[in-house]
């Protein structure tokens, strides 16, 4: 679980896009759960909208929109019996969820920062977002920078030579981080 304050986009006419999500992958590494935040340039324009990914199957609600400023919950819940995803927008009071059978055995790998984005097989660049505040970031209950290993990466494009997002340290209670654009 996280909350996050919705950044405001400086767009150009280039379609770039990342998530910020908070999920875990279940029976396999191709096989995951996640919640998450559209934050994106459509056509020139910032894109806000929540899409959620249970057992693996994606959905998005690109009708429900969020707006900059907002503060947007992130959660990702699965035990044996079931597995739900959740974005709940506080500011604006809406909520999507999608629930789904559980498992009886987890990879790890849970996460909670930002993904990319795809159209047409293609990874889209990331868009200047300035800085998203990752706040009371946890995994069942536990500080997530109390975890081992500290489950923290920063985002470079393909040939790994230029940094595109940059991942900050903790805060004093580990349950706060900011993740900060440097290039598209």
């Amino acid at each position: 679980t996280t909350t996050i304050v919705v950044p405001k986009l400086k767009c150009t006419k280039t379609n770039r896009a990342i998530g910020a999500s908070t999920g875990l992958y279940e029976d396999s590494t191709t096989n995951f759960s996640s919640a998450n935040l559209f934050i994106g340039c459509v056509k020139g324009k910032a894109t806000y909208f929540p899409f959620l990914t249970v057992n693996g199957h994606e959905q998005d609600f690109r009708k429900t929109v969020a707006h900059p400023g907002d503060m947007v919950t992130l959660q990702t819940d699965a035990n044996s019996t079931e597995t739900v995803v959740e974005v709940d927008d506080l500011t604006h009071s809406f909520s999507k969820s999608k629930t789904s059978a559980g498992y009886s055995s987890f990879v790890a790998n849970p996460w909670i920062g930002d993904v990319t984005w795809s159209s047409q097989g293609k990874v889209l660049g990331v868009p200047d977002f300035g800085k998203i505040h990752f706040r009371t970031a946890t995994l069942n209950g536990t500080p997530f920078g109390s975890l081992t290993p500290q489950l923290r990466f920063d985002r470079y494009n393909k040939t790994k030579t230029t940094l595109q997002i940059h991942t900050g340290a903790y805060g004093p209670s580990k349950q706060a981080f900011g993740t900060t654009f440097k290039h598209s």
